[in-house]
């Protein structure tokens, strides 16, 4: 597969690595992300969410803290003030802080 087939999206704009993040299938995620670190800057839910977004969404804890430390603090494009603001609040909602958690610190 090639690079840029990884950036493929459905009708939705969801990415498979959208998919997979949702799920939180974190094997597939790494291999993916390996591969095309792009993908962390697509949005999916119709461009409405990006990938680290819904797989906080969903609280996978773990695709959740390997796709922010290859994120480039939330600065790469696709990330503005509003989608910041959601990641935050579902963080906060699915209780992804405390010194057992390194997202943000």
């Amino acid at each position: 597969m090639q690079t840029a087939d990884l950036e493929l999206q459905n009708k939705s704009y969801n990415t498979t690595l959208y998919l997979v993040a949702a799920a939180g299938n974190i094997k597939a995620v790494k291999i993916m992300v390996e591969k095309n670190k792009a993908l962390l800057t697509i949005a999916g839910g119709n461009r409405k969410m990006m990938p680290l977004y819904v797989a906080t969404l969903y609280g996978n804890e773990d695709v959740v803290k390997y796709m922010y430390n290859h994120s480039n603090n939330l600065r790469d494009g696709g990330w503005m003030p509003l989608n910041r603001r959601w990641l935050l609040l579902k963080c906060v909602e699915n209780d992804m802080f405390g010194k057992h958690y390194s997202l943000y610190r």
